[in-house]
């Protein structure tokens, strides 16, 4: 178990690299470790060679609880090694949603973001990474499970959301609660593929237009006209009943190939289980390390929340 870290990968340092199987806990104060996880290349100058060859990451079988921030971020930038990575069978919980009161801001899954720079016009390149966000519990986390964002390519399903947007005893502003954004801030023609996955929202917090979040200058497929290639996302109720209709969602939609997608960097397009067809239980249980957690875990205590209501689809 790794507390108030930070793990920062240089990508383009390394290659190949793949994280397994760690639990990652924070405080979540602001003078502790920002982001459990940080992985990057800079941002291009005169002074680099040219880089071209991508660079490999896998995050699997990891849990994250309460880190201020991310608990993933993806920070690449075009003209540096393009990021392909896969994050896969993690579970990202929140034991104490809100908290602290005067050091909480916004915890968050995954986010796919720029490379950083001081140069304002280093700031405005894109980013490059495609990465794939799979088979993953979500449990009471407040947003970005995950964001795309900036220029980069996601791919996100078969994912439990559960009670997202969960606040504890603490009201927040609503600026930056979300589950699964694309765009937002300088979005540079994000790219985004979300199907599969499972909303249950928190009680308290039931407009479920924020479920799925489009903003202009994104190209977002939702599958949202049930055309076959693509597997439609499942809404349910806060007792985990699916809804009668989808939640009124807004934004630049459009038709996008997931074979493309992946053959643009000589991949094979993964096999997506559609929703009827996956054991929510399954993926529930899969999710984290692969190791016995004792009842008073508070990550088992967090995936015991999710037990029953999952069990019943």
């Amino acid at each position: 178990m790794l507390k108030n870290v930070q793990f920062k990968i240089d990508l383009e340092k390394s290659n190949n690299v793949l994280i397994e199987d760690l639990i990652f806990r924070s405080d979540g104060k602001v003078d502790r470790a920002r982001d459990a996880i940080l992985f990057n290349t800079t941002i291009p100058s005169d002074r680099d060679a040219s880089a071209t060859n991508p660079v490999g990451l896998r995050v699997t079988h990891c849990a994250f609880d309460g880190y201020l921030d991310m608990s993933i971020e993806s920070r690449g930038a075009a003209g540096r090694p393009r990021i392909l990575a896969t994050i896969d069978h993690c579970l990202f919980f929140d034991n104490r949603p809100g908290e602290p009161a005067d050091g909480f801001a916004n915890r968050g899954g995954v986010n796919l973001a720029v490379a950083l720079d001081t140069n304002a016009a280093a700031a405005e390149l894109a980013g490059n990474a495609r990465i794939t966000v799979a088979y993953n519990a979500f449990i009471r986390v407040w947003r970005r499970m995950p964001r795309v964002a900036q220029g980069n390519v996601g791919h996100a399903y078969n994912n439990l959301l559960f009670q997202w947007g969960h606040t504890g005893d603490h009201t927040r502003p609503e600026t930056s609660w979300n589950a699964t954004p694309v765009g937002a801030d300088k979005t540079k023609d994000a790219t985004a593929v979300i199907q599969a996955n499972r909303y249950l929202p928190w009680s308290q917090k039931q407009d479920l237009n924020h479920a799925i979040t489009v903003d202009d200058g994104t190209k977002a497929d939702l599958n949202l006209d049930n055309r076959p290639n693509l597997k439609p996302n499942r809404f349910d109720d806060p007792n985990g009943r699916p809804l009668p209709n989808k939640p009124d969602l807004k934004g630049p939609f459009t038709q996008l190939s997931v074979a493309k997608l992946y053959s643009d960097d000589g991949l094979r397009e993964p096999s997506v289980q559609p929703i009827e067809a996956v054991v929510w239980r399954d993926v529930l249980e899969g999710a984290g390390p692969r190791r016995t957690f004792d009842a008073d875990d508070p990550i088992d205590r967090g995936k015991g929340h999710a037990r029953s209501l999952v069990q019943q689809g």
